[in-house]
């Protein structure tokens, strides 16, 4: 099966491939087999920006040791983040979900709830700005990373440093 990359930018750096969320998936079937869940995978690095309010995640397969490559998800605009062990699974009862391996979007997410009850983001930014507000789940072998924000992340498939 051939990986088809869209949205590919090799202008800044021939080792970096900026791909789509739907690329994202076809690129770890291609690589890893469509039974790859989140087990296989683990948060390598976060990094937050808070000038910038980015965050910016390291996602590497426990199988590839040998390609040297990793996933790079970044998320601008970022209202909230946790990261958390993987005993904190028993809080997702109840949560409406959709992704696929590693990579989720929440639709009734938990965190979001708790972020409201005590969060002043919706005072200071606007009701419009707070309902944009979209929550992701990264989900690795031992730990998952929550985040809210209102853009869909940029994600990059390269060469681990």
């Amino acid at each position: 099966m051939e990986n088809q990359l869209v949205n590919s930018d090799f202008t800044t750096n021939p080792f970096i491939m900026k791909i789509s969320i739907q690329d994202l998936k076809n690129d770890i079937n291609a690589r890893f087999g469509g039974e790859t869940d989140s087990a296989c995978f683990g948060v390598v690095e976060t990094i937050y920006n808070y000038k910038e309010d980015s965050l910016s995640l390291k996602v590497a397969h426990y199988l590839d040791n040998d390609s040297g490559k990793v996933y790079k998800l970044t998320f601008d605009n970022v209202a909230c983040y946790r990261v958390a062990d993987e005993r904190y699974k028993n809080e997702f009862k109840g949560e409406k979900f959709e992704g696929f391996s590693f990579f989720w979007q929440i639709e009734k997410s938990q965190f979001r709830e708790d972020f409201n009850s005590w969060s002043i983001y919706e005072k200071i930014h606007g009701s419009e700005q707070f309902r944009k507000l979209k929550s992701y789940r990264i989900i690795g072998q031992n730990s998952f990373v929550d985040i809210l924000t209102t853009e869909e992340p940029m994600i990059e498939l390269k060469e681990d440093e």
